[in-house]
């Protein structure tokens, strides 16, 4: 009997030691926010230690293997990041002179969100078409990493104002396409996810929704269509001239049997000169004063798409 409590009594000699000595090592952990920084952004790196028994003594940061002092001795550290793979390293020295490393590397993104609308504008007009109501715009997302464009394995999940569109991510999906109604604006947004549905970036634009324009423009049969528009009110030099009304922002889908014209004199109607009913020929019968050219143009299956305007002839 006396043997087995000595076998015993050794046994819990050995464990105890082994028991006491297992103790949790010290983590450390960095936290980038925003978590999917896009070029030019500010992103601040936090860090943090966890389970270490012994006090911190100092704590340096390093971009690419170079020291910042700007951020010595501080548990945050800040920077704007560059079109290019950028490594954040943290060291943390103990009391003890133990240390902890640790290192994240920041591959920048950047999303380029692309709308175009399906309106008309003149052919001489260098300008942009806009969305109006009643018309399609499509926006597609660009997704460059490392200054590189990514076009496989991603998915996109869009929100229309905050509503999901077709309910989530979808793979290749790097487009919508959507027609506003009587919205005076439209904000679109969409997150990207890679092959492993971690999510690399994120963007949002808001869209103005205009109305459709007319403006008035002189068609000379030497110098075809001034590219300049007629100033409110026009002074009429001439003996004869072309008026030619163009639209701007109408949709670009519509047929010419869809199309509504109408052309007025001081409130009474006159017949267009052109085929297309935009262009109105104005003659001088002797006398001064003035006039009110209206023109009217309107889509008759989709009433949204649809102006009118006026221009005052003095003469």
């Amino acid at each position: 009997m006396q043997k087995h409590f000595i076998l015993l009594f050794s046994i819990a000699v050995f464990i105890f030691p082994y028991i006491t000595s297992a103790q949790v090592q010290p983590s450390f952990v960095l936290m980038l926010n925003p978590a999917t920084p896009e070029v030019g952004d500010t992103v601040t790196v936090s860090s943090q230690v966890q389970g270490a028994n012994t006090p911190k003594a100092s704590q340096s940061w390093f971009i690419n293997g170079t020291e910042s002092l700007a951020f010595k001795n501080k548990d945050t550290f800040t920077l704007t990041i560059p079109n290019e793979q950028t490594l954040v390293t943290s060291r943390v020295v103990f009391t003890d002179n133990t240390q902890l490393e640790k290192s994240t590397t920041i591959n920048p993104t950047r999303v380029d969100l692309i709308v175009s609308a399906d309106t008309l504008t003149p052919a001489f007009y260098k300008g942009r078409s806009l969305p109006t109501s009643g018309s399609p715009f499509t926006v597609s997302a660009l997704v460059f990493k490392n200054n590189t464009q990514l076009q496989n394995g991603l998915s996109y999940a869009w929100k229309i104002g905050n509503k999901t569109y077709e309910g989530g991510a979808l793979r290749g999906k790097s487009s919508i396409t959507y027609t506003p109604n009587f919205e005076s604006s439209v904000v679109v947004s969409v997150s990207i996810f890679d092959a492993q549905n971690t999510k690399i970036a994120e963007d949002t634009v808001e869209i103005p929704v205009v109305k459709p324009e007319i403006l008035f423009y002189e068609h000379n049969p030497l110098r075809g269509l001034l590219q300049v528009a007629l100033k409110e009110p026009h002074i009429f030099v001439g003996e004869e001239m072309t008026v030619r009304a163009e639209g701007y922002y109408l949709n670009a889908q519509t047929s010419r049997e869809e199309m509504f014209t109408e052309w007025k004199i001081d409130g009474r109607e006159t017949q267009s000169s052109s085929d297309d009913g935009q262009d109105l020929v104005i003659v001088k019968d002797g006398k001064t004063g003035k006039a009110t050219l209206s023109f009217h143009i309107r889509n008759l299956t989709n009433l949204l798409q649809g102006v009118r305007e006026n221009l005052t002839i003095t003469f």
